[in-house]
């Protein structure tokens, strides 16, 4: 069931008593087929899950915080393997990659690219929307 679910082991020995665990959470996704990008954080490349548009036309777009066209990818055909996209050039930061696929909403995705961003542990960044006009 997707969202977030409650679970509790019991355990069953031998002698016949039980044992009970804690009580965990965890969350389940309902997107197996969406949009994924891998690795994350990126150096020389990042691949594309595109299984979600198989079949369709789709076009990347990677982009700064300031919201500037860094690279930008075509696949005329969208396939179940993953579509490789050349970070030559790109300096280490915070990047959105949107996926603009035919029929869908466009959606954003973060991409790490270095190995760590500013010398921080974790550093957070508001990503301001960026209107992503009708492409497909």
């Amino acid at each position: 069931m997707p969202g977030w679910n409650f679970y509790r082991i019991r355990l069953l020995q031998t002698d016949g008593t039980s044992l009970f665990f804690n009580v965990v959470m965890l969350e389940h996704w309902d997107d197996l087929y969406d949009f994924k990008l891998f690795p994350n954080p990126a150096n020389e490349y990042v691949d594309v899950n595109l299984f979600g548009a198989e079949g369709q036309r789709v076009r990347l777009l990677l982009v700064d915080r300031m919201g500037r066209l860094l690279k930008e990818m075509e696949v005329e055909y969208a396939s179940s393997a993953p579509h490789r996209m050349e970070l030559d050039g790109v300096p280490e930061g915070w990047y959105v990659l949107w996926i603009q696929a035919a029929g869908q909403k466009a959606k954003a995705l973060r991409l790490v690219v270095g190995e760590e961003v500013m010398g921080c542990g974790r550093v957070y960044f508001v990503f301001y929307t960026i209107l992503v006009g009708e492409y497909l």
